[in-house]
């Protein structure tokens, strides 16, 4: 598995056909809040079905869906007018958010992860990991639990769809003007007062936009929001921890595109 992650108006050129379907695919703890808000709110403002799963929800006009884990039906990535979005994120950060969200979050918030599990004595996930005496043992949980899930998605997903515009999450962050957004929209076959509309929703509902205002997005919100910050690893992902992070997914790191060596990044983390 490779990926090529090319942004911008050069490489996502709009579609020759009219869209009526269009995706948006993430990752677990790799911007679905985020893109949920944007996209949620860019419809309403469009007048467009928004809804979440596998394939479209309604048959006439255009439909907006996602999904959070990226797992579109087969028949949906294979039509002629769909386009759409697919967004990773760094994995030593998603680890890291990952943990940090689950050793908190109620257990109503996430009620797969709240049921009981053999393989656990009878605990639930959520329940082991509120167990955990530290984040080093949070982490490692998370790496062999829910993370490990997310990794087999990321590195599963077709990167050679030309149907999809291939984005990073980081470059999301760093696009504080929406040109980049903008040039996804484009991309997904909107036109120019759509565009302006969607580029000044993911604007308002950005983390380094109107939603640093904590108090606009309230205790239920909070608590996906750990820190939106890049490379959070560096400072927060212990060195055993990472040398444990580099064995087991040190060659996913490079097929994504994050590393150009399995394990030499360990280096950059806090002894």
């Amino acid at each position: 598995m490779t990926t090529d992650f090319q942004t911008g108006a050069d490489h996502m050129t709009a579609p020759a056909a009219p869209v009526r379907l269009i995706c948006i695919g993430t990752h677990h703890k790799t911007g679905t809040l985020w893109m949920r808000w944007v996209f949620r709110a860019m419809c309403y403002k469009l007048g467009l079905p928004f809804g979440f799963g596998k394939t479209a929800t309604a048959d006439e006009g255009r439909n907006v869906i996602a999904h959070w884990s990226s797992d579109f039906a087969p028949e949906t990535l294979s039509r002629g007018d769909m386009r759409g979005l697919h967004l990773i994120r760094d994995p030593r950060d998603v680890l890291i958010s990952g943990a940090r969200y689950h050793a908190r979050v109620p257990d109503a918030r996430e009620p797969q992860l709240a049921s009981p599990d053999p393989a656990l004595g009878g605990k639930s996930y959520l329940a082991h990991m509120r167990s955990l005496p530290d984040l080093a043992a949070q982490l490692r949980f998370e790496m062999a639990g829910r993370h490990a899930r997310t990794m087999a998605e990321m590195t599963a997903w077709d990167y050679n769809r030309d149907t999809f515009a291939e984005i990073r999450y980081e470059d999301l962050m760093a696009d504080q003007d929406g040109a980049l957004f903008a040039d996804i929209l484009h991309f997904l076959g909107f036109d120019a007062e759509a565009i302006d509309i969607g580029r000044a929703c993911f604007l308002d509902h950005s983390l380094f936009g109107s939603m640093t205002h904590r108090d606009r997005i309230g205790e239920t919100l909070d608590i996906h929001i750990d820190s939106g910050a890049p490379a959070r690893w560096r400072d927060e992902l212990p060195r055993a921890i990472a040398e444990d992070y580099a064995e087991t997914f040190g060659a996913d790191l490079v097929a994504l595109g994050y590393e150009t060596h399995p394990t030499d990044w360990v280096q950059e983390t806090r002894p």
